[in-house]
């Protein structure tokens, strides 16, 4: 399964985009060097035209100009049209399935949803899609896959609060397999569609990755970590893996630090130990953390940042990859500060939490952290290749106003 993500045509002000060579206006002149860009531009287009005919390949440029000045001025309609002859050019002069193309549909689709036309919007984004398909081998298409893949996922949530967006029947997404009711149906079998659909883009566009530019692939991993990321907040169990495992495969095919390597594996094993549905499970996970600090030794790593993987101040709170609720920092604003004690056990659940003092901490405030804890999953505590059957952290939280 392939997932790509589509490029953004940055939305950049037409003025900045053209003709540096207009002098600095003060805001009494603005509207008349609004109106003299729109003259260089329609000058420089006819120019084009007379120099190279009427589709001639320079004319891309100043026809997607003009499209961007039309839509910073709240124009979609003229925009559209300044998008269509600047489509035509660029099918005219690359083909008819070219990635060149890929910006001015992505122009027109917002251009589209910003006249409150949520149909042309699902059509041109078709067929924006159907030229991502053709070109499943081009790692540009991975930037555009990923934008419509989030777009599905923000239909998703607008429909979780009760909204009704027009995709809904537009994708007909009540439908099962390409049959049934478009307009209406069951609302979990609709989420589960926008849902696959997303995550089919997201996939697809790792593997474009790897299979364009391999595991080693600079732009592989923030693809990766995003993947799990939005994988672990939908509770896609598998696929998150999955992306964890192509992660640990990059930092190995590209050479990575024995403890960049160590940290990718361990993840794994965090996200094994938090999805564990029994002890059987859960304790092939603690095997994984052992052979990860064994491997640590063996590699000759210090002391000091085997402890930050395995035995930090403050435990890590799991998945790693998300940002930690129990890490603070004090800062000028600090108000106050909680200080908590609490067993992390092997299968990183926590124990016996005790409030050890407070310093301008409200009771909510206290009661809140302490809950955290309690609801958390955590990395077991590791040392001399143990993992610890319980092991008592201290830790203090600072707050802020």
């Amino acid at each position: 399964m392939v997932s790509f993500e589509v490029r953004r045509l940055p939305k950049v002000p037409a003025i900045a985009l053209l003709l540096a060579a207009i002098p600095a206006v003060g805001f009494g002149q603005l509207e008349s060097s609004a109106d003299e860009v729109l003259a260089r531009l329609t000058d420089s287009i006819e120019e084009t035209r007379q120099r190279e005919g009427i589709h001639g390949a320079g004319l891309i440029g100043p026809m997607t100009a003009l499209a961007h000045y039309y839509q910073d001025r709240n124009d979609p309609e003229l925009a559209i049209a300044a998008l269509q002859q600047a489509r035509q050019v660029v099918r005219v002069n690359y083909g008819l399935f070219s990635l060149e193309e890929a910006p001015l549909l992505q122009a027109w689709i917002r251009a589209e949803q910003e006249r409150g036309n949520p149909e042309g919007a699902w059509d041109v984004e078709q067929r924006l899609l159907n030229l991502v398909r053709r070109n499943l081998d081009d790692v540009r298409v991975v930037p555009i896959l990923r934008e419509i893949g989030d777009r599905r996922l923000d239909i998703l949530e607008r429909y979780s609060r009760g909204e009704f967006p027009p995709e809904i029947v537009l994708g007909c997404y009540y439908a099962t397999r390409g049959a049934g009711e478009c307009h209406a149906g069951s609302r979990g079998r609709a989420k589960a569609a926008l849902l696959s659909e997303a995550f089919s883009y997201y996939a697809s566009a790792v593997e474009t990755i790897v299979r364009t530019e391999g595991y080693s692939s600079d732009e592989l991993p923030e693809m990766l970590m995003y993947l799990a990321r939005v994988s672990y907040e939908h509770g896609r169990q598998r696929l998150g893996r999955n992306s964890l495992r192509y992660m640990l495969a990059h930092t190995v095919e590209s050479s990575a630090p024995v403890v960049t390597q160590t940290n990718a594996l361990v993840q794994i094993a965090d996200w094994d130990l938090q999805f564990a549905r029994d002890r059987i499970a859960a304790n092939s996970a603690l095997d994984v953390y052992r052979q990860a600090y064994a491997r640590l030794e063996k590699a000759g790593v210090d002391e000091a940042s085997i402890r930050s993987l395995f035995s930090p101040d403050v435990p890590v709170v799991l998945p790693a990859f998300l940002p930690s609720p129990l890490v603070s920092t004090r800062t000028p604003d600090t108000i106050g500060y909680v200080e908590v004690a609490f067993d992390v056990t092997k299968y990183g659940e926590s124990d016996n939490v005790d409030i050890v003092s407070a310093a301008n901490a409200t009771k909510e405030a206290q009661d809140r952290l302490v809950h955290v804890i309690k609801t958390s999953r955590f990395r077991p505590i590791v040392t001399d290749g143990r993992v610890e059957e319980s092991a008592r952290v201290t830790l203090r939280y600072y707050l802020r106003d």
